[in-house]
């Protein structure tokens, strides 16, 4: 069994996304129950998206990760162990959210959101199937004004387990690693950029399917892969991608786009998932990289 590798450098990626995606929701809810004091609420509504995508760039690097270096190390993938950890990991806490989201908080008026806790009563028994099949997601797609109470953090976990069931059959059986990222890669990316841009007609479906495309993220975490695959290869353009240059022009282009509210019109998801995956790689791999380099001054 070939033992994880731990990239500690991460913890300090993942605590600055987490904690946006709290300020997120602090502000959704804000919204809900017309708190009037929205402190720098366009970044913060704008933010939890984004931090979003920025884990399922990293889910993507991580479990490429394990899997490449089993397969290099054993030349095989030892599905029951990685399919075991994965729902030893996900499983318990998502359907205790779940339980508490469709069974115990409604009922709790403390807990009661004026926009939203009634909604969750229509098509109930259909939404709860969702929930317990693990497709979350799917409540975004049919039912986008009408959120899970508190259970809405769980929609990108039923995106992830889609890829977790599909990288290890890829990864055991093919060899072409890189192109079939990038197959999945342009799969889940074109058809939302074609029917955005050059299907005039519009209808409830094509909507739908826009939103589906959106929501599926697995062109994020084909990205994160794609990274993950040049560095056990040790591909020559790691010197490039592992500059110094480079990661400050990357930091410095997030800065800039973010402070200044710059639209993204066209493969938004995929944009800072490029750039989310140059930061992670240099921050997992390279022990000169400047985010590094910054935390450790800090914590002297």
């Amino acid at each position: 069994m070939i033992k994880n590798i731990y990239f500690k450098g991460l913890d300090g990626l993942r605590f600055l996304a987490a904690f946006a995606v709290i300020l997120h929701h602090a502000e959704i809810l804000k919204i809900d129950y017309a708190v009037s004091n929205r402190t720098l609420y366009g970044y913060f509504l704008e933010i939890g998206p984004i931090a979003v995508t920025f884990f399922f760039v990293l889910s993507g690097f991580l479990i490429t990760n394990i899997l490449l270096t089993e397969k290099l190390n054993t030349n095989n993938i030892n599905f029951n162990n990685f399919f075991i950890k994965r729902v030893l990991r996900i499983l318990p806490l998502y359907y205790i959210i779940t339980i508490l989201s469709f069974l115990i908080l409604p009922y709790i008026d403390f807990f009661h959101q004026p926009n939203f806790s009634l909604k969750l009563y229509n098509d109930y028994v259909i939404k709860l199937i969702m929930y317990l099949t693990m497709q979350p997601h799917l409540i975004f797609v049919l039912y986008p004004q009408e959120p899970i109470p508190y259970g809405v953090v769980a929609w990108s976990i039923g995106v992830e387990e889609h890829p977790y069931l599909l990288w290890p059959l890829m990864i055991k059986y093919f060899k072409s690693y890189f192109f079939i990222f990038l197959t999945i890669f342009f799969i889940f990316s074109a058809p939302t950029f074609l029917i955005k841009n050059y299907i005039l007609s519009s209808s409830v479906w094509l909507e739908k399917t826009v939103k589906l495309f959106d929501t599926l993220r697995f062109s994020c975490m084909a990205i994160g892969g794609i990274f993950s695959f040049l560095y056990i290869k040790k591909h020559y353009l790691l010197k490039f991608l592992m500059s110094k240059y480079i990661e400050i022009l990357v930091i410095c282009l997030l800065i800039f786009v973010f402070i200044n509210h710059y639209p993204i019109l066209y493969f938004k998801n995929e944009f800072y998932s490029l750039l989310f995956s140059v930061l992670i790689l240099n921050i997992a791999t390279n022990t000169k990289s400047i985010f590094n380099n910054i935390v450790t001054f800090f914590r002297a």
